[in-house]
């Protein structure tokens, strides 16, 4: 049996591994019920850093990560010419919205002909950009 995982604190705990056992008899299995093991396990702090993106928000957050490399993604339209284009965003999330001409309806920025949350959340996804 092997145990993986990252450790999330230091400290020492006491595991309980538990199932079914099984022996084999010429090839048969043999089931000697139920066993329980238990060990000491210590976790110390390691000595090397963990890298990797420690930025809460970004698509690509790693919470054992204890220095950050730089890798952070953050998903989101790339096209400045696009409605809802934030110069923060650095990987092609998809979903630009462009102006739709409809001057009828300057609220409508999804473009869908029905001004909606989707809009309102459109604007506040670029509040406080400076304008050019």
């Amino acid at each position: 049996m092997q145990l993986t995982g990252m450790p999330a604190e230091v400290g020492v705990f006491y595991p309980v591994l538990s199932g079914e056992m099984f022996i084999s008899l010429f090839g048969q299995p043999f089931s000697i019920g139920t066993q329980e093991f238990s060990f000491e396990l210590t976790i110390v702090a390691g000595e090397d850093p963990i890298t990797g993106c420690t930025y809460l928000t970004a698509a690509n957050f790693n919470p054992f990560a204890t220095v950050d490399n730089g890798s952070c993604s953050f998903p989101g339209c790339l096209d400045p010419e696009a409605l809802n284009f934030s110069p923060h965003f650095n990987v092609d999330g998809g979903g630009c919205i462009y102006d739709s001409g409809n001057p009828d309806c300057p609220s409508d920025i999804t473009g869908d002909g029905v001004v909606t949350v989707g809009d309102l959340l459109e604007l506040l996804s670029s509040f406080g950009e400076e304008c050019e």
